[in-house]
């Protein structure tokens, strides 16, 4: 059984990053936060652990992203906005 399993949704807006909901072992950890009407693209950090003597494990996976923003606007974006977790 997994020691930590924590993961948290970042959304790329045109003005930066949101923080949306976080996740405990794929519970909602506090209060779940609807994603903004204007986000071109959701990314997932996660941090797992799988026992308390293991290093933590992480990880960025793409959830959703926007069908009309293009390959290019979405480089640009995330190239003027660095995202704020890192693997």
């Amino acid at each position: 059984m997994a020691a930590d399993d924590c993961s948290t949704e970042y959304h790329l807006t045109p003005k930066g990053w949101v923080i949306g909901t976080s996740y405990f072992f794929s519970n909602v950890n506090g209060k779940e936060i609807a994603p903004p009407i204007d986000r071109v693209l959701t990314l997932v950090g996660r941090t797992f652990q799988r026992s308390a003597w293991s290093p933590d494990e992480r990880s960025l996976s793409e959830q959703w992203r926007s069908p009309i923003a293009s390959d290019i606007e979405l480089a640009e974006l995330q190239r003027k906005f660095p995202c704020p977790f890192r693997e």
